[in-house]
């Protein structure tokens, strides 16, 4: 994905007041927990990105998603709110090990 913001705006357009985005992403692993596969992602991601139409190791999507919610109908974001989100630890997916998963609610 090129543009992750882009991305969202369009979900969020396409979502009727009360819908549901489900994702699942891979997110950046953090530093002080993965430390190794922190600084792999970060020199392979060059190489990722070529290899896989704009996809980045080294983004921070979960970042994204929590943003563009209004937290309490309090204005601002794409949707109401963050219904439910959680990172996972996926040992098979090196090097997205790291992921996102969650619910946002337009």
């Amino acid at each position: 994905m090129q543009s992750p913001p882009r991305a969202l705006r369009e979900v969020a357009r396409v979502l009727k007041k009360g819908g549901r985005f489900l994702f699942i992403e891979h997110v950046w692993a953090g530093e002080r927990e993965h430390p190794v596969l922190h600084a792999v992602q970060q020199a392979v991601d060059p190489l990722q990105a070529l290899l896989a139409d704009g996809c980045h190791l080294i983004r921070r999507t979960d970042e994204l998603f929590v943003g563009e919610a209004r937290q309490g109908g309090r204005g601002g974001g794409l949707f109401e709110r963050v219904e439910k989100i959680e990172r996972l630890e996926v040992d098979t997916q090196w090097p997205i090990t790291v992921q996102v998963a969650g619910i946002l609610v337009k």
